[in-house]
């Protein structure tokens, strides 16, 4: 499958500093790991996210208290900081999932992965928070809905950290579906499974929050029997994956157990419906801060999308804990 390949130099200069495991590090590990294996990509330069794009997912005193910041070292929050390349990084990380719904719409025989940062899904309409500036998977989804004048998008997150922006900036709407797995309690505290979302919205955010310790089975088993539900359920005009890798077993920040052949299977049982139907996805990159775990995770995923030499998926038995969160859902949304 074609793949294009959307990054910036801009995503390497941008340093929250020393120490801070949101590093330039992780994108170049990923680079480097690609080099190595010859992996056919297009490698394509995004253009800027511009303000009505952002005002699309953010409000406008958000935008411009950002945006304001160019060109400066300043501090959002205690985990969110930023130097004279950061806003520059974050536009061009949002400018690349924009430039990705065009590709994808236009011809779905394409995909495209965002190798960007910082990362997005934690920013929050009138907030940044969680190392993120601006939320680019849901500024994509917006665009989507109103450029595109889509009426179904589905965001899928299985960061290790619940995307608790993206599910503030959709909450109360049913066009873009948000649904999330990721290790509970953690940060930022947000995706408890009573979490649905409000009004128009209610049914169409699902959290499936996990104890500590999960690993490859469940994170298959989810796939195969939430997400794949929620797909054919809602028929999804576009996916967006928001790629965090984090709850790798090698990841500092996480407490889980998921290998990069686990990570590549979860996706696969979902490539296999949405290449099927031709449902239109790209992916962008959130989390993952284990060099080893991020660079391996990464582009095993790109050579079997690019290659379409899918892992064989095992069987697999969850606990009853996930089971009940499953059973939970379904009485909410029919999976």
């Amino acid at each position: 499958m074609k793949t294009y390949f959307f990054t910036h130099d801009s995503c390497l200069k941008h340093n929250a500093g020393l120490q801070h495991p949101e590093r330039p590090q992780r994108l170049q590990s990923i680079y480097d790991s690609i080099r190595q294996q010859n992996i056919s990509l297009e490698k394509r330069v995004p253009y800027k996210a511009c303000s009505e794009h952002l005002t699309l997912a953010h409000s406008d005193e958000h935008v411009k208290r950002v945006l304001d910041t160019s060109g400066k070292s300043t501090s959002f929050d205690a985990d969110t900081k930023t130097n004279e390349s950061s806003v520059d990084a974050a536009l061009y990380a949002a400018g690349a999932c924009i430039e990705s719904v065009d590709l994808v719409l236009q011809n779905p025989a394409t995909t495209t992965f965002c190798a960007v940062r910082p990362p997005g899904h934690h920013a929050e309409s009138n907030r940044a928070m969680g190392f993120c500036l601006f939320n680019s998977a849901a500024v994509a989804a917006a665009y989507a809905i109103k450029h595109k004048n889509l009426q179904r998008v589905l965001i899928f997150d299985p960061d290790v950290h619940h995307g608790n922006g993206s599910q503030e900036i959709f909450y109360k709407r049913r066009d873009v579906f948000y649904t999330s797995i990721h290790q509970y309690p953690h940060y930022p505290g947000t995706g408890a499974v009573s979490e649905t979302g409000e009004g128009a919205g209610l049914g169409y955010n699902l959290n499936f929050p996990l104890r500590s310790g999960e690993g490859d089975d469940t994170y298959i088993y989810l796939a195969q029997n939430a997400i794949l539900g929620i797909i054919k359920n809602f028929q999804p005009q576009l996916i967006i994956f928001s790629a965090g890798f984090d709850s790798h077993k090698l990841d500092p920040l996480a407490n889980m157990e998921v290998t990069s052949l686990g990570f590549c299977q979860m996706y696969t049982v979902i490539m296999h419906y949405v290449l099927e139907q031709k449902i239109p996805f790209f992916y962008t990159l959130e989390g993952g801060y284990s060099l080893e775990g991020l660079s391996s995770s990464t582009t095993l995923l790109l050579e079997t999308i690019t290659t379409e030499n899918w892992p064989r998926i095992p069987q697999v038995k969850p606990s009853a804990y996930v089971e009940s969160l499953v059973e939970k859902h379904s009485k909410t949304f029919k999976l």
